[in-house]
This record gives C-alpha cells, structure tokens and sequence, in this order.
C-alpha cells in the first residue's frame, strides 16, 4: 500500500467510533504519500512511527482516542486543515509551525509559532479553555 494517497474509514450512522478495526500489517506506518487522513474515532493513542507528513494536506481524526499525534517535528508544508474535535484524550498537538497553509482548526489546544501561520483564515476555539 506503498501509494495509498487517501485513507478514509467511516463510521456507521449514528456512532461516533468503530468497535473493531483490524488493521493490515502493510498498512502501518501509513505511506509516506499520505495526502488525506480521516479516521473518526481512530482507537490507538498516536500516530503510527515513523509518520511522514509532508504531502499530507487534511487530517480529521475526530472522536478519536488520540492523545498525541506523533513525536517530534513533521514538516506540514502542505497541511490545509486538522480536525481533532471531541478527542478527550488529546494532551498535546504537535508543532504547526510548519503548516504555513493551515486554512482551520477545529477545538485547536495550543499553537506554537503563530508567526509562521500567514494563510489562517478562521479558529474556531469554542470549548478550549485550555488554549494558551
């Protein structure tokens, strides 16, 4: 699954998260020529390692289990959106210092460098208390 450039795993009508997902041996880590990520109520505490994102441009993990996405610094140059709602567990986002053509946010934690975000058009930050 080398090319696999779009991965989307949906979720029946009226849930938030699938009960059960066997995941292929092939498919972890996730390509590097990953470009969409969404997976509603992905079970596992992060990403797979090592995760390439640098053409990764939409991740929607809402309902998720997630409590970080991945260690250390990816280059986002191609990020345009994230949604991350409804992740309880989330403790930490990763850097987006990088992510220049960040468009929105959906219940964004923490920004670092917002300096670097010159394309952020909207956050919406409703229900954030946490944000610094």
């Amino acid at each position: 699954m080398e090319e696999l450039r779009f991965l989307r795993l949906n979720v029946p009508r009226g849930k938030k998260r699938l009960t059960t997902v066997s995941i292929p041996d092939d498919l972890m880590p996730f390509p590097d020529k990953l470009r969409y990520l969404e997976w509603n109520g992905y079970p596992l505490k992060t990403l797979p390692q090592p995760f390439g994102s640098e053409l990764l441009v939409e991740i929607r993990m809402p309902h998720s289990d997630v409590e970080y996405l991945w260690n250390g610094k990816q280059n986002l140059v191609n990020l345009e959106g994230i949604d991350l709602s409804e992740c309880k567990k989330l403790v930490k986002l990763p850097n987006l210092s990088w992510a220049s053509k960040l468009k929105w946010c959906i219940k964004l934690k923490n920004l670092i460098s917002e300096e670097h975000l010159t394309s952020l058009e909207k956050i919406d930050v409703y229900g954030c208390s946490g944000l610094k």
